[in-house]
């Protein structure tokens, strides 16, 4: 029969057991009636780390002082007198750890600013806790003697029943030993330490960035900016009504002739040959020049030899070239090299209409094909613009008119995302991330009038698939923080590295009008991570939006 006390000692497969017996008379002492319940006591429990509750658990169990010591009296006595001198070495290192959280408690830099303390209000401590899992730490200890006895991991049903056995056969100190003989509160302060030390290391890493004089030198990752919002705070978030109407609701209807409509937004409107840059790779060059480095590859460079001289290329002798990669060894084998769209055919295009065929979807055409591939290159600066314009922020509304001179690149915009809707179709699900420069917009802080946070993006959104880049310049970002974007079974982005001028950025683009549902935050290190689920806009392939346009000028005559 058990005893009616907590049982003192839990099962495992290292250390002797010894079973205690003590004669019972009906006038015997309390702790002989305790004794006779036949308690059974693992001396290799009595690790002298286990302090002085333990011993005092044991003296009132089996008393002291009943004549002649016994062995196990003689054990007491000799891990009291271990765990007194264990006192004297812990006793220190507690007045030391007091002293080091005090010291740091004074340390704290007092001030933050106002944009950073409201991006980073979901940073607290429990949220830094959580991201370190300790749930499979203590998993592990509580079902370790199970697995032992299974030789193999355990069904989760068995673990299910085990831990309901524990509770009808132990108590609360069943528990507490199972973890203490596993280590788990010094693997929980071991992971946390590191955690601290990964969080020093990334606060030096942005207030060195703040302080230097210059920006440090670009990396792959940084040069791509289209994955870089530099200055969320200003971007432009759109409404529900402008995610229901769709793309044409916000710049138009495309041309009954695309390639041609595509072709005129390039080189015959008011901004063709208006001289634009770009930050990531230094290109300046223009519309004009874009479009038939696209389109017409080397042959392009010929008939726009005269334009190209204006932009001081001699003799049209090559097209603009990105400055901050030619300056850089290490980054000139990702300079952008002309190609004729048929070239592609045999570098995976034929492959992708195979794949689109398969799913009942019409195959690329060559007028989509040269409008994401514009989209990769330095154009994609001029879309966005259009895009973001069409929201309620004047500065970018400014920026538009400054930069396309009142271009909307209509049709070019709806090649590009009918593009974008067929690829994604093909495209393996994966977790993306995408770094918001500047403070995170409040409207993913807090839940709206139908209690959900997020916002539509109005602009075409690029991502990457590498989480290491991705969180390494959200640490030193302006509020540091990261979208961790989730792609669905049917909301998925496309894939352009395949036709990207600059492949190596292995791309990944959702189209405009999707909207980013806020499923959850997690802090990791000094970064707030922003969990979020994408919807794509219902968007008609550019054959329907053709078909939708004739059939709207025919309904008007």
């Amino acid at each position: 029969m058990p005893s009616n006390g907590p049982p003192l000692a839990a099962a495992s497969n290292s250390g002797s057991k010894r079973q205690l017996h003590s004669q019972s008379s009906s006038h015997g002492s309390h702790s002989s009636n305790r004794a006779h319940h036949g308690s059974t006591l693992k001396v290799s429990e009595f690790k002298h780390a286990q302090g002085v509750e333990r011993l005092e658990q044991v003296q009132q169990v089996y008393g002291s002082g009943r004549g002649k010591p016994s062995a196990l009296e003689e054990r007491v006595a000799r891990l009291e007198k271990e765990n007194k001198l264990l006192r004297l070495r812990i006793e220190p290192i507690g007045e030391d750890a007091r002293r080091a959280a005090e010291t740091a408690a004074r340390n704290i830099r007092s001030g933050v600013d106002d944009a950073k303390a409201k991006t980073l209000e979901a940073w607290h401590l429990d949220a830094w806790i959580r991201s370190f899992s300790f749930d499979a730490v203590v998993a592990s200890a509580l079902v370790k003697h199970l697995h032992q006895q299974s030789h193999s991991k355990a069904s989760g049903l068995r673990e299910r029943d085990y831990m309901a056995n524990l509770h009808s056969l132990g108590s609360e100190q069943t528990i507490l030993a199972l973890l203490r003989d596993a280590n788990v509160l010094e693997e929980i302060a071991m992971e946390l330490w590191r955690g601290t030390a990964t969080l020093s290391q990334q606060m030096d890493k942005r207030q060195a960035v703040e302080a230097a004089a210059e920006p440090p030198p670009p990396d792959a990752f940084e040069l791509n900016t289209k994955y870089i919002d530099a200055g969320a705070h200003a971007l432009a978030f759109g409404s529900l009504a402008m995610f229901y109407s769709g793309l044409s609701g916000l710049v138009g209807a495309p041309s009954s002739r695309p390639a041609e409509g595509m072709r005129a937004e390039h080189c015959a409107a008011a901004d063709a040959d208006a001289l634009f840059s770009v930050s990531n790779y230094g290109t300046r060059t223009t519309s004009r020049v874009e479009w038939h480095f696209v389109a017409r590859a080397d042959a392009g460079r010929e008939e726009c030899r005269a334009h190209l001289g204006r932009l001081g290329i001699a003799d049209g002798a090559h097209y603009p070239k990105e400055e901050r990669l030619i300056s850089d060894p290490s980054f000139k084998e990702h300079v952008r090299q002309p190609m004729p769209p048929s070239a592609f055919r045999s570098l995976g295009w034929d492959a992708v209409d195979e794949k689109l065929r398969a799913v009942g979807v019409a195959p690329l055409s060559e007028a989509e094909f040269i409008a994401a591939r514009l989209y990769t290159g330095p154009c994609y600066r001029k879309y966005n613009a259009v895009l973001r314009s069409r929201g309620d922020v004047a500065a970018l509304e400014k920026e538009w008119t400054s930069l396309c001179h009142g271009n909307l690149y209509t049709t070019t915009l709806h090649l590009i995302d009918s593009a974008i809707t067929k690829l994604g179709k093909i495209k393996t699900v994966d977790t993306l991330y995408r770094a918001p420069g500047g403070a995170l917009p409040s409207l993913f802080l807090s839940r709206n009038e139908f209690n959900v946070s997020g916002g539509v993006e109005l602009a075409f959104m690029s991502c990457t698939n590498s989480r290491e880049v991705a969180l390494d310049y959200a640490v030193t970002s302006k509020a540091a923080v990261l979208f961790q974007i989730q792609e669905g079974f049917v909301d998925r982005g496309a894939d352009l590295s395949w036709l990207s001028q600059y492949p190596h950025e292995r791309e990944i683009t959702f189209p405009p009008l999707t909207s980013l549902e806020v499923t959850g935050k997690q802090v990791e290190g000094t970064v707030l991570v922003v969990n979020l689920a994408p919807r794509r806009h219902d968007a008609p392939t550019m054959r329907d939006a053709s078909k939708s346009s004739k059939s709207s000028v025919c309904s008007v005559m």
